[in-house]
């Protein structure tokens, strides 16, 4: 892909929104494009995480550390380990290239690289984040909520680092 088209495919990518054409420019000078041929193992359950993939073409299975179960079909658009992207994390599933995909590899060091040359950056994309996390921990409670009325012994509810629920 053209670095032209990896920037429209970074537009498409929520965490990406708060970045300026420049700001765009700059992660996609430093990314990664590469093309997986179909069966290609993108990643194994319990490695380490230090890069979020960007589908621009074809899809990725994600599929169960055993490979029995198929979780879910990444298709274009959609990006992979943004967690990564943030903090040291652990993949917990395989990712499998289901048909020939072009993906465009972004590695932690360059996104926290930008985050520190642009802090306003930084501090919006940790809002955001924030802001999806307590999203996440309200339909979490909803859920427990739900449980809790078939089985009033289902748990607590969740809540977000302050201890607030969510």
């Amino acid at each position: 892909m053209t670095l032209e088209e990896d920037i429209d495919l970074f537009r498409q990518v929520p965490l990406l929104a708060d970045f300026t054409d420049e700001q765009l420019r700059l992660l996609a000078f430093g990314s990664e494009d590469r093309v997986l041929a179909a069966g290609t193992v993108l990643f194994e359950a319990g490695d380490r995480g230090s890069t979020a993939y960007l589908v621009g073409s074809g899809r990725i299975e994600l599929r169960s550390a055993d490979d029995r179960q198929l979780l879910a079909m990444v298709k274009p658009g959609a990006l992979i380990g943004e967690t990564a992207l943030m903090t040291e994390t652990v993949c917990q599933n395989r990712a499998v290239a289901g048909e020939e995909t072009e993906i465009v590899q972004i590695r932690r060091s360059l996104f926290r690289r930008i985050l520190r040359e642009y802090p306003d950056l930084a501090v919006r994309i940790y809002q955001s984040y924030a802001d999806r996390l307590k999203g996440t921990i309200r339909d979490l409670n909803r859920v427990r909520d739900s449980l809790v009325a078939i089985d009033p012994e289902a748990g607590e509810p969740f809540t977000d680092s302050l201890g607030e629920d969510g």
